[in-house]
């Protein structure tokens, strides 16, 4: 993993992607114009994948912050790498220009590694206020 940013990820109430940060780039392959608008669930996640988020995904709508959510994910090049991401619900501004404010869930984290601490901290904006030097390892 060359880039080791971390990675945020904003998804409508239908799970469209409208935020999606340079770490998620450099992570997934995929730029940000690709995916856009693409349902992240449905189009983004195999059938593993969309297992591991329906919970997670429903407690965030409903204003639970979820951590450790260990998503495998693929690729562009369909390289599979695994995320630990936490989901928070926040009404966000989406990306200038496409829509207004409007409620959101926010994916954020990075690699999965074993024995990387998983320390983040997050306000009730949902924005990061801690963020732990391992967590991206």
């Amino acid at each position: 993993h060359s880039q080791r940013g971390m990675i945020r990820i904003g998804l409508n109430k239908d799970s469209a992607v409208c935020s999606w940060n340079c770490g998620a780039e450099s992570m997934s392959g995929f730029r940000r114009d690709d995916v856009f608008g693409m349902n992240f669930v449905d189009d983004l996640l195999d059938v593993e994948g969309q297992q591991v988020v329906a919970g997670p995904f429903s407690r965030a709508r409903a204003g639970q912050l979820t951590r450790h959510i260990d998503l495998p994910f693929y690729t562009m090049p369909g390289q599979r790498v695994d995320l630990s991401l936490f989901a928070v619900h926040r009404r966000m501004q989406t990306e200038e220009g496409l829509t207004p404010a409007a409620e959101h869930v926010v994916l954020a984290g990075g690699f999965l590694t074993e024995d990387a601490p998983k320390r983040v901290s997050v306000d009730r904006e949902g924005h990061i206020s801690d963020w732990g030097d391992e967590v991206a390892r």
